[in-house]
């Protein structure tokens, strides 16, 4: 990692195959310096299906997809686990939201988002041995625009009772954001480890891709889609972001802790993950705090660092057929304070249309430091007008699974919907759907073919505002 870049951990429900039951290994706490603090995320002592760990994300030789699949936001359901949270009114300090619920809510600075319906993961394509690959254009993000603001603290008492407390409602926010995918996104998939990709087991994974987000600020005036015109530094981009579908997530920077707990696909986040003694206490352990290579983490004196957490495991609380196929987003970490990006067009705004890729400082030749490249007038330094502030996003979403390999999947025994040998799973309006057969066709080329078709079938708009 390198230490120009912020490595934030969102969760997403991702699955892949099928072959042998649950893969565990000794829990740790992942631990990353940024500015301003650490990121630590807690991994339950789930891995990847061939032993990755949370901080790992090549994938092997990708050898055709086996399963094809989509996620869309659905906006919250009020019941992800996490703690309430005191958010203030972004721009407007004398205005709070006390203890908000902050299901598929954002923070940002001291500031909350909500992350609503729309937001779509096409075309996701998931090979035999648990290998991820998602391109750049088909991951399509909703507009970033308001607040649904609910009380989640003590019932006895009234929120607009204290000082410039609000009432539950949605409230448009002051600053706007429209978040992009400035790369592809590669990862590991946890449901080759279930007896079916539509299955009613517990299953989780993760990817990481480059990621941006446009601020509109009201002070820019509106454009002719009817929201603010981006300013000058509009863009802030974070690369080696991460989604993960398990775990816990601490963003502790600059004197705030943003928490939030996984939600894994096909579990209720009404049961707890936490392994209770006889007693009904949680169970504690001490678990070690790694870097991201490995290593253990030190403290000040020079010793490996542990943690004491309560013990967590994927699908502890037991799968619920309620919630087949739900899943939870969430992620963190700290704007860096830029990254190199090769533009289409060096003197055209830093959009995400002109925004060819991000790139690796090791890469780059700046013997001048006028921030470009000498080798490339495309490539420049670009800066993060947002940079040091902590952000931590969450959301809810339904994972719907286009096609599979009947033939590499054949046990159907623990799908919940199966026809004549045809397995069905809910899409994102709640309807059955037929999962096709990837081993029907020829793969790889028709089956490209086959996952750009379902681009269209289901997306969301790219146009800002929409």
């Amino acid at each position: 990692m390198k230490t120009t870049n912020t490595r934030a951990a969102l969760l997403i429900g991702v699955a892949g195959a099928a072959v042998a039951q649950g893969v565990l290994a000794a829990p740790a706490v992942w631990v990353e310096p940024v500015a301003g603090g650490e990121i630590r995320f807690y991994d339950w002592g789930y891995s990847g299906p061939q032993g990755q760990t949370a901080a790992e994300f090549a994938y092997n030789t990708f050898d055709g997809p086996r399963q094809i699949q989509h996620v869309v936001t659905t906006g919250p359901d009020r019941l992800t686990p996490d703690a309430p949270q005191l958010i203030r009114e972004d721009l407007n300090y004398d205005t709070f939201y006390w203890d908000a619920n902050m299901d598929s809510q954002v923070n940002f600075y001291d500031w909350g988002y909500t992350t609503v319906a729309g937001s779509t993961f096409n075309n996701m394509q998931i090979d035999a041995d648990g290998d991820y690959y998602v391109a750049r254009n088909d991951m399509q993000f909703a507009w970033y625009g308001s607040f649904d603001y609910q009380y989640a603290g003590d019932p006895a008492v009234d929120p607009t009772s204290l000082y410039a407390g609000t009432s539950d409602g949605v409230y448009a926010t002051n600053i706007q954001f429209q978040p992009y995918a400035l790369s592809d996104a590669t990862g590991w998939c946890g449901s080759v480890t279930t007896s079916n990709p539509g299955s009613l087991e517990a299953m989780a994974g993760q990817v990481t891709f480059d990621f941006g987000f446009e601020a509109f600020l009201p002070t820019t005036g509106t454009g002719d889609n009817g929201v603010w015109d981006p300013g000058e530094g509009s863009m802030q981009i974070v690369q080696d972001f991460v989604m993960r579908s398990y775990g816990s997530l601490e963003v502790d920077v600059n004197g705030r802790l943003y928490q939030a707990d996984a939600v894994v696909n096909n579990t209720s986040p009404l049961d707890s993950t936490v392994e209770l003694d006889a007693n009904g206490d949680p169970v504690l352990i001490t678990v070690p705090v790694l870097n991201l290579d490995g290593t253990p983490a030190l403290d000040a004196n020079g010793n490996p660092r542990t943690m004491t957490v309560p013990k967590k495991t994927v699908g502890g609380g037991g799968v619920d057929q309620n919630f087949y196929n739900k899943v939870s987003f969430m992620g963190g970490g700290v704007v860096p304070d830029g990254v190199w990006v090769q533009l289409a067009d060096p003197n055209a705004p830093k959009s995400n249309d002109n925004i060819l890729a991000v790139l690796d400082a090791a890469d780059i030749v700046d013997a001048d430091g006028d921030g470009v490249d000498d080798n490339n007038p495309n490539i420049i330094w670009h800066q993060n007008s947002f940079a040091g502030y902590g952000f931590l996003l969450r959301a809810d979403g339904i994972r719907i699974i286009d096609a599979m390999d009947y033939s590499l999947y054949s046990d159907l025994s623990n799908v919940p919907y199966v026809t004549n040998g045809v397995a069905y799973n809910y899409d994102e309006n709640g309807n059955l759907t037929a999962i096709a057969d990837l081993s029907a066709v020829p793969v790889p080329a028709a089956v490209w073919l086959f996952g750009s078709g379902l681009l269209g079938l289901v997306g969301v708009a790219r146009r800002k505002g929409n």
